[in-house]
């Protein structure tokens, strides 16, 4: 599939995983799912950056950042606690996830394309990141990375699931840019407004 249907679907799955799951319960645990999700639904696609003639990676992956920009910027400025968190007593910890988050990133970048970065070792390794610095964000990461290789899993091109093993899996049953793919990005889209309308709704008419 394309960067920005994984980018909806992340964001949507991560969602839904936290409202059923984790049952939020504060403003800033629904942006942190959202958050979340669109970063760990296109990290993925770090490894198809470099070649992107179309720039669909590129943007899905500077939309993520910038989604998970503002969720920190929000937080901060709304005193939600999680910045104060993170840079507080468990800063040290923070620092040493990130690097090692930045590091993942830079590997992921130069792999081929669906070979680490499609891997149960990567999703591990980054959402384990993640939630190293918060654990709710670790959570709705590791549900985007798991949405973009179930949507991968199903097309006609391998995935290197086992990764450093070199069998590739994948059912066949569909192709990564066609129908599927259109159909599958409004889904993503139509959930994830729908569930941020239902959630944040009672924060911004201040019930």
């Amino acid at each position: 599939m394309l960067s920005r249907t994984h980018l909806t679907v992340g964001t949507a799955a991560s969602l839904a995983a936290s409202f059923f799951i984790l049952r939020p319960e504060s403003l800033s645990d629904v942006l942190i799912a959202f958050a979340g999700g669109a970063v760990g639904g296109v990290f993925a696609d770090v490894d198809t950056v470099s070649h992107d003639r179309k720039h669909d990676a590129f943007i899905s992956q500077a939309l993520a950042a910038l989604a998970l920009f503002a969720v920190a910027a929000t937080d901060w400025y709304l005193k939600l606690g999680v910045c104060e968190f993170v840079t507080g007593p468990n800063r040290s910890k923070s620092l040493a996830a990130g690097a090692a988050i930045v590091f993942i990133y830079l590997f992921g970048f130069l792999s081929p394309h669906r070979t680490f970065t499609h891997s149960i070792l990567a999703t591990a390794l980054f959402s384990g990141c993640f939630a190293l610095i918060y654990t709710r964000m670790g959570f709705s990461v590791l549900v985007g990375c798991v949405s973009h290789l179930a949507l991968d899993l199903i097309t006609k091109k391998e995935v290197h699931l086992f990764y450093p093993l070199k069998t590739g899996v994948c059912l066949r049953l569909c192709y990564s840019g066609k129908t599927a793919n259109r159909l599958f990005m409004r889904l993503g889209i139509i959930a994830t407004l729908g569930m941020l309308a239902y959630r944040l709704y009672p924060y911004i008419s201040g019930q």
